[in-house]
């Protein structure tokens, strides 16, 4: 046999990953060391016809990835509600709920639905990629935003709202983690878990095992109001835009017994004694959305949405009864006060 037959006989039968090599008069098989991946290079595991790449969230039984969805090759989220998970009947029907509700949703400041499905016993829900954070990752480090981001994110948020009231939904769940920020793009609306079909004429009440976090539940939650309308999601918006601009909750316990009781009798601490430099308007906003009736709150989400407009223009809010508010009597009163500072 030539030498040039033997050479290729040899690398016919050389395994992937190892080399021949010559030493001490004979011929050895080595292997190779295996190259180190790089670090930054993510892990990702195949599921349906996604890649998921990082665990983002744990909630109601169900993990939020981020991954990429390989026939269009772009970053999504995937919600897998696991089998265990979804045989007890409050998870389920959460998740099916969001799926349902999300997929009829079509606006710029509600995440959008994409896919949905079972896999390997799993259901999962796919909906757009946010390359962001929850709110409630900034509210964590218990410090005030500042005010024009403040006031942009509540608006974006009401936009939601507002939409949501021409489709006919109450979202029933508004707090900071249902809140999706993002740096180069609009606030988006999520976690529409216990969304229900508005009924303001309905004998329904308010009260169920299905509520939100207590700490920005308006008070006919325990009141048991009948009725569903946008005005409690307006009062919980206000709740999230308290927490935004002080860096503290409306009211806080240990028991959301006493949070829910809270909303419904005591008046929270006025905003501006928790930071000076607040302006007249935008405590005037946030006294609107929590007054204690929803009658005498914003009749609807465009209404918070003009006025957070008109503050951002320096122009005044549009005129609306003073009735039910906490701390102001209404701007009239205010702008006086503000004066007398300088």
């Amino acid at each position: 046999m030539t030498k040039i037959a033997r050479r290729r006989r040899k690398s016919a039968r050389t395994p992937a990953g190892h080399v021949w090599t010559r030493g001490a008069g004979a011929t050895f098989l080595c292997a190779l060391p295996h190259a180190e991946e790089p670090e930054d290079r993510p892990k990702t595991r195949p599921f349906a016809g996604y890649e998921l790449v990082s665990k983002v969230s744990v909630h109601g039984g169900a993990m939020t990835y981020k991954a990429l969805q390989v026939a269009l090759g772009r970053p999504v989220l995937v919600t897998v509600l696991s089998a265990d998970a979804g045989r007890q009947s409050a998870h389920r029907t959460h998740f099916e709920r969001q799926v349902e509700v999300t997929s009829r949703l079509r606006h710029e400041n509600v995440i959008s639905a994409i896919d949905a499905g079972t896999f390997k016993g799993c259901r999962y829900f796919v909906t757009e990629y946010v390359d962001g954070r929850p709110l409630s990752d900034e509210l964590k480090r218990h410090r005030p935003l500042d005010v024009p981001r403040a006031v942009m994110v509540a608006r974006d948020v009401a936009k939601a709202l507002a939409y949501l009231e021409t489709v006919g939904l109450v979202h029933r769940n508004i707090e900071p983690e249902s809140i999706l920020l993002t740096d180069h793009g609009p606030t988006k609306l999520s976690g529409f878990t216990v969304a229900k079909d508005r009924a303001p004429n309905s004998s329904e009440t308010w009260i169920d095992h299905d509520l939100g976090s207590a700490l920005y539940l308006a008070p006919e939650f325990l009141r048991g109001d009948r009725g569903l309308d946008g005005r409690s999601d307006i009062y919980s918006l206000g709740c999230v835009l308290y927490h935004m601009l002080t860096g503290l909750v409306p009211f806080d316990a240990k028991n959301a017994a006493v949070v829910l009781e809270s909303h419904a009798i005591r008046t929270p601490t006025d905003p501006r004694e928790l930071r000076k430099d607040l302006p007249a308007p935008v405590v005037e906003i946030v006294d609107r959305c929590l007054r204690k009736r929803r009658e005498h709150r914003y009749a609807k989400a465009d209404d918070l949405v003009r006025d957070l407009d008109l503050f951002r223009a320096g122009l005044p809010l549009a005129k609306m009864s003073t009735d039910g508010a906490l701390w102001s009597g209404g701007i009239t009163s205010l702008l006086p006060r503000m004066r007398r500072k300088r």
